[in-house]
């Protein structure tokens, strides 16, 4: 068996290959795939609580998200005058801290507080809304009315 700087250096491994790990518990050497390490790190950074981070959100992803959702020209949805989903065509991310149902806006696909952007290029309104637990749902207005909300 050749000593370790023997071995040929992989320059970039696929999600097959398999490392050497030793398992503290059963005291032995184990064979890692690299692809089962990686969702183990995504475990790891959606799920870890990193108490330093100065958001409300600790979670790396969550922390992140706030960070660029702060960061974005917000208008407040309850300051909003227009009530209707439909006639919300101009290029801008509204913002919506509370049910918009609620707020008596219609044409909301969903019952959650979240962010409705939208992108005008010539005529072609394209709506994307993302609820507060994630889910987003997509149409497009070609000429004169909404394709039905797509929920992804």
């Amino acid at each position: 068996m050749p000593n370790f700087n023997e071995y040929p250096l992989e320059a970039t491994p696929t999600d097959d290959d398999t490392i050497l790990m030793y398992e503290v518990t059963s005291k032995r050497n184990r064979q890692v795939q690299f692809g089962n390490i990686w969702d183990w790190i995504k475990e790891k950074l959606k799920n870890i609580s990193i108490e330093i981070l100065k958001t409300k959100d600790k979670t790396v992803f969550g922390s992140i998200n706030e960070l660029y959702l702060n960061s974005l020209p917000v208008e407040d949805g309850v300051s909003m005058s227009e009530k209707d989903f439909n006639n919300i065509t101009k290029n801008g991310i509204y913002g919506y801290n509370q049910p918009p149902e609620s707020l008596g806006v219609s044409n909301c696909p969903s019952q959650k507080e979240g962010y409705l952007s939208v992108r005008n290029v010539s005529g072609i309104v394209f709506q994307c809304y993302i609820d507060s637990i994630g889910t987003i749902y997509t149409r497009v207005k070609n000429s004169t009315s909404f394709s039905e909300w797509k929920q992804h």
